[in-house]
C-alpha cells in the first residue's frame, strides 16, 4: 500500500505560544510555584500577547495568588480573544461567584454551559485538562442555583 500524504501542517499564527512556554507556564503553576509561573506566563504573554490560553494562565494565577481584580481582567482578556473559550467563561464566572457577584457569575456559567451544549459530548475543552463538554456540563450545572 501507498503512503497517505498529509498537506504539511500550516504554520502556528505568528503571535502563537511556544508550546513549551505554555508547558512550562502550566507546569510550575501546578507545583505551586506562582510566582515563577507568573513571570513566565508575562514572558511568554510579552512574545504573544493574543495568545488566550496564556490570558487564561494569567488569570488562574492571579486568582491563586488572591488578586481578584487582576485575575477577572486577564480572564476577560481571554474572552475577548477567544469568545467561545468555555473554561474561561466558567473561571471568570465562579471569581465573580466568589468576590459576590453571584448574579454576573451565574451569567458566566450559564453562557459556558450554552457553549459547551453546542459540542460534542467527547469534545475534549480548550486548558480543561482532558475536562470533555460532557463532563464539564455535569460539573457546570450546580453553580447556576442561587447560594451554590
Amino acid at each position: 500500500p501507498r503512503p497517505v500524504r498529509r498537506p504539511p501542517a500550516p504554520p502556528p499564527p505568528a503571535d502563537a505560544p511556544d508550546g513549551d512556554a505554555l508547558a512550562r507556564v502550566r507546569a510550575l503553576a501546578d507545583l505551586g510555584a506562582l510566582g515563577e509561573a507568573r513571570a513566565a506566563c508575562r514572558a511568554a504573554l510579552r512574545e504573544a500577547p493574543t495568545s488566550a490560553a496564556l490570558h487564561y494562565y494569567d488569570g488562574l494565577i492571579a486568582r491563586a495568588l488572591g488578586e481578584a481584580a487582576e485575575a477577572e481582567a486577564a480572564l476577560r482578556r481571554a474572552l475577548y480573544l477567544s469568545g467561545s473559550f468555555v473554561m474561561a467563561r466558567y473561571q471568570l464566572g465562579l471569581l465573580l461567584i466568589g468576590t459576590g457577584r453571584e448574579s454576573a457569575g451565574r451569567r458566566a456559567v450559564a453562557e459556558a454551559l450554552r457553549i459547551a451544549r453546542a459540542l460534542p459530548d467527547a469534545a475534549a475543552l480548550e486548558e480543561g485538562d482532558g475536562l470533555t463538554a460532557a463532563g464539564f456540563r455535569a460539573l457546570a450545572r450546580p453553580h447556576l442555583a442561587p447560594g451554590a
